[in-house]
């Protein structure tokens, strides 16, 4: 059994636009797509990810190899949980 993650309401509020129903909240087995690798943080709520995963997400900016991501859940679990 993999890690759940667990984020406040306010923030989920932010992401409603998700195309995985916030898959990245539920355990490890039951995602959709592994949670993209966070590089490092640029500022509040945008991540570098190396985007591995659906290229369709309206919070990922494509840059090639690498990505910005501008998903406050995502921003959320790397804060709180290092991951």
């Amino acid at each position: 059994m993999g890690k759940c993650f667990v984020v406040p309401e306010e923030v989920l509020n932010l992401t409603r636009l998700c195309p995985t129903e916030m898959g990245c909240l539920k355990d490890e087995a039951e995602r959709s797509r592994p949670l993209c690798p966070v590089v490092f943080v640029v500022a509040e709520h945008a991540t570098v990810v190396d985007i591995r995963g659906d290229k369709r997400c309206p919070y990922a900016f494509d840059l090639g190899a690498s990505g910005i991501c501008s998903c406050p859940t995502r921003y959320a679990i790397y804060m709180k949980y290092g991951v």
